[in-house]
């Protein structure tokens, strides 16, 4: 049985936890295509039913939070989750909030599912991913993700701003950012994380803005309906242009947002849940 949401797309309506085969959630690689349409679809659920009363599966469960690097919409939404989830503040189960270069798992959960809930389905879809992938922990999460769900990736990047392991990652790679974007259906823009690049060569931000930065006349170069994303925070003027950022028929910037405490809700409740 399905349930229509407000995008006018059918999602699932599951009313039990997602089941993982492990106790942590440190990254999304090695995860499977099940494991992580469960997630999606609990994530599904709980966006659907956002109120509090929907489960109780962390009452009497102790939540700790522990950032060690600034991230106040990651953490903000964590705590939210975990309240909506009736607990005040886990056992030893962990989940990896973003750790560095390497992964951050339910951003790209929170990813998939602001698409699914527009667009209806992952797979087939071109994603572009944009920007600096080198010092994105969230490029690589959806990078495992959204290849795991079947989505033909795009990385489009500066040389400079490309990983190291980029050939083991089976992916199609672009220098030129409007012949990257052409035909995608999803643009994914990420921050430039210049606080990681010390000792890198990297043009100005007028420069990155020109060559790789998004516009609403660069857009038309993906698909006549591409829609815009951005993990956040954005660098208005360097990744993209408010005026494509803020607009309400192409971007799911704010939407992505709103998913972080749906995804998180699932993710919580799908370990605590999980039987020893």
């Amino acid at each position: 049985m399905t349930k229509r949401d407000t995008t006018g797309v059918q999602s699932p309506n599951s009313k039990a936890p997602a089941e993982l085969a492990s106790r942590h959630l440190l990254g999304i690689e090695g995860m499977s295509p099940i494991e992580i349409r469960s997630l999606l679809d609990r994530g599904h659920m709980f966006a659907d039913n956002p109120h509090d009363g929907v489960s109780d599966a962390l009452r009497g469960k102790t939540i700790i939070n522990l950032f060690y690097e600034n991230s106040t919409r990651t953490r903000v939404s964590f705590e939210l989750a975990a309240k909506r989830l009736g607990s005040q503040h886990v056992d030893a189960a962990v989940i990896n909030a973003g750790d560095g270069r390497h992964e951050h798992p339910t951003q790209a959960l929170l990813d998939a599912l602001t698409i699914r809930r527009r667009i209806g389905r992952i797979e087939g879809l071109k994603i572009a991913i944009c920007g600096d992938i080198a010092n994105s922990r969230v490029a690589r999460s959806n990078i495992h993700l959204l290849g795991t769900l079947g989505a033909e990736l795009r990385l489009v990047c500066p040389v400079t701003l490309l990983p190291a392991d980029i050939c083991n990652m089976g992916v199609s790679v672009f220098t030129d950012f409007e012949t990257g974007i052409e035909g995608c259906d999803i643009v994914m823009m990420l921050r430039l994380q210049t606080e990681r690049m010390a000792g890198t060569e990297t043009p100005s931000q007028r420069e990155y803005f020109n060559l790789f930065g998004l516009d609403s006349g660069k857009l038309m170069r993906a698909a006549p309906k591409a829609l815009v994303m951005h993990p956040g925070p954005m660098n208005r003027g360097v990744e993209i242009d408010s005026a494509t950022a803020d607009d309400v028929e192409k971007s799911l910037i704010r939407t992505q947002v709103e998913m972080g405490v749906a995804a998180r809700m699932a993710c919580l409740e799908a370990l605590v849940t999980r039987p020893a």
